[in-house]
């Protein structure tokens, strides 16, 4: 479905104006769309989509026309906007003060499965499992790699990706840290079949949604495919193998560890299916679609996290050995940005390695210098969102009650 909205305003470049009318195309189906440009006026936009989701504003290119209502898109319909890097200078004319890739606005949905395929495709012979990291030592050519088990191994360069007990980063960084926020999170999914679907509230079609009901929170997210993995990757990439995934609804129940009725060591030492009987117990009083939803649960696939949140490191001489994602900059899930700002970091990195440049140290620097400034952006946004969401406390509040069906 591709859909023409059009507007109308002024094209200004090097001192002149121009009045014109400006095309933008709403591209997608009665669900989800991409809007092509953004020009002038945000509001017939808007009402164009007409409640769908926007997975993202596309922006063609950088010229005022294109881009003046795109800030105002972006705050009306929560979507993600898509700009290339050489385009920047004309979007900071229009938006000195707005930056287009701000990590606070990285937000999606997908399964962590298919997405680790996929990230790994390809490199069957380059990924080994089963060995952990004892320690490392750079030098001018490279790094060398310690084992538990007493094995070693040289690399041109060593990237923690290790996640928020890394192993890399207690020794590159010894002195960074991180703190235990109080929150507790159990995650779980529920296969969306016949009996499942009719009990997903309106709002979560639009969009990852937040349950606030006193001192428990609920964050839900549909994940729903538009064909299924294999078949999508036989016709886009037919070496790829992709797993076969059913459509669920992601859920996760958050409290402070004194707001579960089991005692935090307790939790700690629950399976999956003591877990999600706790989770239950949780949101007891809530709604019944909602307890429904979490009753019909995968219950193996249950888990516990215990939220920790990295506090800001200064800035450190570079070296052949660098770290990305949690490893350096855990957060909150308050605002899901996590993994994306750790897709981010990779694609900088990548970027500065891969630029051609002979000097290995100083691109790591580069990638270092950037990723310090929107990563702990990003923690910070996590953080104020995670204390926004518990200031909601009492008396019940609940994001998407006018929504709900009535009590069965």
């Amino acid at each position: 479905m591709i859909e023409l909205v059009t507007t109308d305003g002024i094209f200004a470049l090097d001192g002149g104006e121009w009045e014109v009318t400006n095309n933008i195309w709403l591209v997608g189906d009665d669900r989800e769309v991409v809007v092509v440009d953004a020009a002038h006026d945000h509001r017939p936009i808007a009402e164009a989509v007409a409640g769908r989701r926007v997975a993202a504003i596309a922006l063609t290119h950088g010229h005022n026309d294109h881009i003046n209502a795109a800030v105002a898109l972006q705050d009306a319909v929560d979507a993600p906007i898509l700009l290339h890097p050489s385009d920047r200078m004309l979007w900071s004319v229009v938006y000195p003060d707005r930056d287009p890739d701000d990590p606070r606005t990285l937000s999606t949905s997908v399964n962590r499965g298919t997405l680790r395929e996929i990230l790994g495709a390809g490199l069957d012979d380059r990924i080994h499992y089963g060995r952990e990291l004892a320690g490392h030592e750079p030098d001018a050519h490279g790094v060398t790699l310690r084992f538990v088990d007493g094995s070693s191994e040289r690399a041109d360069v060593l990237v923690g990706a290790d996640g928020v007990h890394s192993a890399v980063r207690r020794t590159l960084l010894p002195g960074a840290t991180t703190v235990d926020t109080g929150s507790r999170i159990i995650y779980g999914r529920t296969p969306l079949d016949a009996t499942t679907r009719p009990l997903v509230p309106p709002a979560m079609h639009d969009g990852f949604t937040a349950v606030i009901g006193g001192h428990v929170g609920m964050a839900a997210g549909l994940v729903e495919f538009r064909q299924p993995p294999p078949q999508a990757a036989a016709a886009i990439a037919p070496a790829v193998r992709l797993s076969a995934v059913g459509d669920y609804v992601m859920w996760a129940v958050s409290a402070q560890r004194d707001r579960f009725p089991e005692p935090d060591a307790a939790l700690a030492g629950m399976d999956a299916t003591a877990l999600h009987a706790a989770a239950g117990g949780a949101i007891r009083s809530w709604h019944p679609d909602l307890r429904a939803l979490l009753d019909d649960a995968a219950v193996e696939e249950t888990f516990l996290v215990r939220v920790r949140s990295s506090e800001r490191v200064a800035a450190w001489t570079p070296s052949r050995v660098t770290v990305l994602g949690d490893a350096i900059h855990a957060m909150s899930p308050a605002r899901g940005s996590g993994a994306n700002t750790a897709l981010q970091d990779a694609a900088i990195l990548c970027a500065a390695l891969t630029s051609g440049s002979d000097d290995v140290v100083a691109a790591i620097g580069g990638y270092e210098e950037r990723m310090r400034d929107y990563g702990f952006a990003a923690v910070e946004a996590s953080r104020q969102a995670e204390s926004q969401n518990a200031r909601r406390g009492n008396p019940l509040w609940l994001r998407i009650l006018n929504r709900l069906p009535g009590s069965r």
